[in-house]
């Protein structure tokens, strides 16, 4: 039976993955089962990772995407792999497997979405995703609100770049508009 509001297709692959591990680890030995188990894992977890890792805007979305992915293995991978009856020396090369796929999917992140190796959390960055992120606003929609360029938006949030005061004005505005509550410029800046 598929689970209600999961995609019928990853579903399906899912359990394909499934059949075709199972049917190979039954087959190995005592001593060669660990190898199937642990690329079975890998496959389930990069097959998610590399839906997820796109989606990430900034340093802000770091903590979220480990959170998802985290989830997606304890709540996903695990209980499939549990039809294996992993020991606990299987289990322990597994997460060690992910841990190693969870670090090469962040470099991916940064690499290929442009995100700084080093992130510059200024309380003003940290302010204004805060409050994009209350909005429930990307950073397009962000840009697309306050009419600033999105590239000078994410220069504030993840460069630690200065703000012009005419441009602190407009973020306090339009964060005051859509939320129905005062954001001053010192509460961005502070």
């Amino acid at each position: 039976m598929i689970p209600e509001n999961m995609d019928q297709e990853e579903f399906a692959k899912r359990r394909r993955f499934g059949a075709e591990y199972l049917s190979r680890i039954a087959r190995a030995s005592a001593e060669t089962r660990t190898e199937p188990m642990v690329e079975w894992a890998e496959k389930l977890y990069d097959d998610y990772a590399r839906g997820r890792v796109y989606l990430m805007e900034s340093p802000a979305d770091v903590s979220r995407l480990l959170l998802d992915l985290r989830l997606f293995y304890s709540g996903t991978v695990m209980p499939l792999l549990a039809e294996a009856r992993p020991s606990d020396f299987e289990l322990e090369a597994i997460r060690l497997a992910i841990a190693g796929r969870e670090s090469e999917w962040l470099a991916t992140a940064h690499a290929e979405r442009g995100l700084p190796k080093k992130f510059v959390a200024t309380p003003l960055g940290r302010n204004l995703d805060r409050f994009r992120r209350e909005c429930g606003w990307s950073f397009d929609d962000m840009a697309a609100a306050t009419e600033i360029d999105k590239k000078l938006i994410l220069g504030h949030v993840n460069k630690g770049k200065n703000a012009h005061p005419k441009t602190l004005a407009t973020y306090a505005r339009t964060f005051t508009e859509k939320l129905g509550q005062p954001v001053t410029v010192a509460a961005l800046e502070g």
